[in-house]
């Protein structure tokens, strides 16, 4: 087969998943799946805000800004809608599960196995629900474990989606770092200027991000004390110092269920002398990953709530060496029947149980109690008049539901309330600026 022509079946493939990366996420919304958390919808209001008002810091808090950019961007072509959000989140999520794909084929899977391998990862409940949502780990977390696949070497593809993630999740940022420290040594060893600008370009946001934070609040690591403060206010429960310890290595399993029974093909992909050089860095780098998270958790900088978002790169770079291991097994494997009964039979097995877990799994989506479900705000919302300026006082964070569908935050006051409390649908309470109710 011509590189042209390997060159279009990809492409077909890559639509291919687009395509049932749509599927599941029409399913998933079917099924009642509207929101991770409140953020989400403050997420699209601070995009609302840079449509009316572009900033360089559209949150002015410490969210990194190009989810705000491209969000915005598209909402100044589109409209302001939840409609056209929710287009965008599946849009951002397709396009992260093809940059996988396409990572996977340079050099690493055949084919077939890179689709299946994106495929797996992308069904998995918390991707399809984060790939259904407006927040950055829908695109974030496929990007990230591409750019560690292809960190051996210095490369434009790996370069440019780690300078997306790090000005989208603070968790790409140890990273970066590694793999921009690899890039530069072997670009000092050789004295190639291209790979050093590559390396440069790898860490770019996050200095960029620094070096606005020391502009805008006089430190550099401000955006790291905000979230520091902001964990210590919340007064969460002490935990033992091994829960926290165990905290994101739990995460991944808790991610994968009964398919990281693929992922255990990682250790057949570093055995084999074949396939170790490929996925010796990508395997390296995700467990530089989750020692990251665990320090950054024991320090109070990791994320807050849902640690199964950050380490979705970690899962998607297990179960794609995981399946160049078993592939590679199989090639091997010196009985031709028994090793395609043992394959094939194991294969029936494995994806039937995974099937029925993704499935019964996927209804346990986050925002599906009482308290939590927005339907009532995005009603009001969006019922409000275009014409009249509000003042809003919630009674959690349940306002970003209301002014996400109303899509004119600037015509929105908000009121700090006296008592935060669980949220009713009476809640947030609303009336035009006159005081008329």
């Amino acid at each position: 087969m011509t590189t042209r022509q390997e060159g279009a079946r990809d492409l077909r493939l890559v639509l291919a998943l687009v395509f049932v990366k749509l599927i599941v996420s029409c399913i998933i919304l079917r099924l009642g799946f509207s929101h991770v958390s409140d953020d989400d919808y403050a997420r699209v209001v601070i995009a609302q805000t840079f449509a009316h008002k572009p900033s360089v810091d559209p949150s002015g808090t410490s969210w990194l800004p190009f989810p705000f950019w491209i969000a915005g961007g598209v909402f100044m072509i589109a409209g302001r809608s939840l409609a056209v959000a929710n287009v965008l989140a599946l849009v951002q999520g397709g396009l992260g599960w093809g940059a996988l794909f396409l990572a996977l084929r340079r050099g690493h899977l055949t084919a077939w196995a890179a689709w299946v391998a994106a495929a797996i990862g992308m069904c998995l409940p918390w991707n399809a629900w984060l790939g259904a949502s407006i927040v950055p780990e829908g695109y974030v977390g496929p990007l990230l474990a591409a750019a560690m696949i292809l960190g051996a070497k210095p490369n434009a593809f790996a370069a440019i989606a780690l300078l997306v993630c790090s000005l989208s999740r603070y968790e790409s940022w140890p990273i970066a770092a590694v793999i921009a420290a690899h890039w530069l040594v072997q670009a000092a060893r050789v004295r190639n200027a291209k790979w050093a600008l590559l390396s440069l370009t790898s860490v770019a946001g996050a200095f960029a991000w620094m070096a606005w934070n020391h502009h805008a609040h006089g430190d550099a690591l401000h955006f790291f004390v905000r979230v520091s403060r902001y964990r210590q206010n919340l007064n969460l429960p002490a935990s033992a110092w091994v829960e926290r310890l165990l905290l994101y290595p739990l995460a991944v399993l808790h991610i994968m269920g009964p398919v990281a029974c693929i992922a255990t093909g990682a250790a057949a992909a570093l055995v084999n002398r074949q396939t170790r050089a490929l996925w010796r860095v990508p395997l390296g780098l995700a467990a530089v990953f989750l020692v990251a998270l665990i320090a950054g958790e024991l320090k109070d900088g990791a994320p807050t709530h849902h640690p199964e978002r950050a380490v979705l790169a970690i899962v998607s770079v297990l179960l794609a060496a995981g399946v160049s291991g078993w592939v590679t097994l199989f090639t091997i494997a010196k009985r031709r029947s028994a090793r395609e009964m043992l394959f094939i039979g194991g294969s029936a097995a494995l994806a039937t149980c995974s099937l029925a877990w993704v499935v019964e799994t996927s209804r346990d989506y986050p925002g599906r109690s009482a308290s939590e479900s927005r339907k009532a705000q995005i009603a009001r919302g969006a019922a409000l008049s275009s014409e009249v300026r509000y003042q809003v006082t919630p009674c959690a964070y349940e306002h970003f539901a209301l002014i996400a569908a109303f899509g004119r935050p600037e015509q929105i006051e908000i009121r700090e309330p006296s008592v935060r409390h669980e949220p009713t649908e009476q809640c947030p309470y609303v009336k035009m600026i006159d005081g008329r109710e």
